[in-house]
C-alpha cells in the first residue's frame, strides 16, 4: 500500500492545495458579503490553517513533475520517455519484479523486492528472463545467429528443465517458451507486462555487453596452461585452493558464470588457466581462474581464487 500511495501522493497534494485555497476564498467572500465581522477573525484563521501550505505544495508538486520529466518518467503513469539500464543485475530484477507486483496477486501481499534477500531475487521468473536475454546479447555480440543462440541456450537450460516440443526460433518467443515451464505462475497472459519486462532486460543486457566488450581482461602474460573443454570441470575442482603462504578467498563458480564461458566458446577459441604473478599474492592482489581466449586475447574470465 505504501508503494502505491507514494506513486500518487503528488497527485493528492495539488488537490489538497486547490481545495484549501478554495475554502479560504469561500470563507472570506462569505464574511465580507454578509458584513458580519463577529467570526471574521476565526474564519480567517481557519482559512489560513487550511491554505497556509497550499502555495508551497503547488510549487513542490511542479518541481516533482519537472524532476520526473527530466528523469524520463511520465507523470500519472508508470511509463518512461527513455530508459537508463541499472548498473547491477539485482537492481534490474528488483525493477522487473516491482513492475509485476503491481498487478500479480501472487506478489500483492509480499514486501517490495527491495527488501528481499538476493537469493529470493534469483529464484524468480525475472531472473530467468534476465539470464536468457543477457546470454543472448553476448552470443549475438560474438557473431552467432539467432537460431544458433537459441540452440546453445536451450542446450544449457534444458539440462535441468526440458520440454517435449522444440523451441521457437525467435528470441522473444523462446523466452516465453522457457518461462512457461520454468515459472508457470508468471502471468504470461499479461502481454504488456511481459513486453515491458523484456524491454528492461534487453536494455540492461545491451549495456552489460558493451561494458564487457570494453573492459580489459587479464593480461596475456598471466596465461599459464591451456586446457580442453572436457577437462574444465576437473580443473575447476583442482584449482579451488590457495597457494602456500597468502590468505584469501576461494570461490565456487556460479551457474551463469560457467554458462558464459561454455556458451560463448567457438571452435577456434581456447580455454586457459591463468594466475597473477607471485608478487601480486604477496601484495594481497592475487587472482587465479579460467580464461576464454579468442585470437590470443582473453575475452571472458572466471575467478576461482583471489586475495
Amino acid at each position: 500500500m505504501l508503494e502505491t500511495a507514494m506513486q500518487w501522493w503528488w497527485v493528492v497534494l495539488p488537490i489538497w492545495a486547490i481545495v484549501g485555497i478554495g475554502f479560504a476564498g469561500l470563507f472570506l467572500w462569505t464574511e465580507f458579503r454578509t458584513g458580519n465581522s463577529n467570526d471574521l477573525l476565526v474564519n480567517v484563521f481557519v482559512s489560513m490553517v487550511i491554505a497556509v501550505g497550499a502555495p508551497f505544495i503547488v510549487l513542490f508538486c511542479i518541481a516533482v513533475v519537472a524532476s520526473m520529466l527530466i528523469r524520463g518518467e511520465i507523470p500519472l503513469t508508470t511509463r518512461r520517455l527513455w530508459r537508463k539500464a541499472p548498473e547491477f543485475r539485482e537492481d534490474v530484477m528488483i525493477e522487473m519484479i516491482a513492475l509485476r507486483r503491481r498487478s500479480d496477486p501472487n506478489l500483492k501481499g509480499m514486501p517490495h523486492p527491495e527488501n528481499w534477500i538476493v537469493a529470493d531475487l534469483w529464484r524468480t521468473a525475472e531472473a530467468a528472463i534476465l539470464e536468457i536475454v543477457e546470454l543472448a546479447s553476448l552470443l549475438e555480440f560474438d557473431g552467432f545467429t539467432e537460431p544458433e543462440i537459441i540452440e546453445r541456450i536451450e542446450a544449457w537450460r534444458s539440462a535441468t528443465v526440458e520440454r517435449p516440443e522444440p523451441p521457437p526460433h525467435n528470441l522473444d518467443s523462446y523466452v516465453r517458451y522457457r518461462i512457461e515451464i520454468e515459472a508457470p505462475v508468471y502471468p504470461l497472459n499479461d502481454k504488456k507486462l511481459f513486453a515491458r519486462t523484456l524491454e528492461i532486460a534487453k536494455a540492461y543486457a545491451e549495456a552489460s555487453t558493451k561494458s564487457t566488450a570494453s573492459e580489459a581482461s587479464v593480461p596475456r602474460e598471466w596465461l599459464e596452461e591451456r586446457i580442453s573443454l572436457i577437462d574444465l570441470d576437473r580443473k575447476l575442482s583442482e584449482m579451488q585452493h590457495l597457494p602456500e603462504g597468502p590468505v584469501g578467498l576461494i570461490f565456487s563458480p556460479k551457474r551463469d558464470e560457467m554458462a558464459r564461458i561454455k556458451l560463448r566458446m567457438r571452435k577456434e577459441d581456447e580455454l586457459w588457466i591463468y594466475e597473477s604473478p607471485p608478487e601480486t599474492w604477496i601484495q594481497l592482489g592475487g587472482r587465479r581462474g579460467i580464461a576464454l581466449v579468442r585470437e590470443g586475447k582473453p575475452i571472458e574470465t572466471l575467478v576461482l581464487t583471489m586475495n
